[in-house]
């Protein structure tokens, strides 16, 4: 028990506790794969993977572009849409659209 500025004991440390960490860190700790799902708009599924947090980009904001399965896609939605949202469920799930190319 960590005791709080009140004086009265807290259950959980304080969020940023240096010798704690946050509460992210605590939760994902030890998870080192997410599950993402990339569906079409009409979300049939283009890929499902097991990705490695560190090749996850930082966000998938709409607009996103991205190269997989053989073709170029750029990102509609994404659920969740940051890869520390992605980290605390463990999975993502994103809904692209596949770029054509110019003729």
């Amino acid at each position: 028990m960590v005791a709080s500025s009140s004086g009265a004991a807290a259950a959980f440390p304080a969020r940023g506790d240096p010798v704690h960490g946050t509460m992210r860190e605590m939760f994902s700790f030890g998870r080192k794969l997410i599950k993402v799902t990339f569906r079409d708009e009409s979300r049939a599924v283009v890929s499902a993977v097991r990705m490695p947090l560190e090749r996850l980009p930082v966000t998938f904001a709409p607009g996103t572009e991205l190269n997989m399965a053989g073709g170029r896609y750029v990102v509609v939605s994404a659920q969740p849409d940051t890869k520390a949202k992605a980290t605390d469920v463990g999975q993502l799930d994103v809904v692209v659209r596949k770029r054509v190319s110019p003729a």
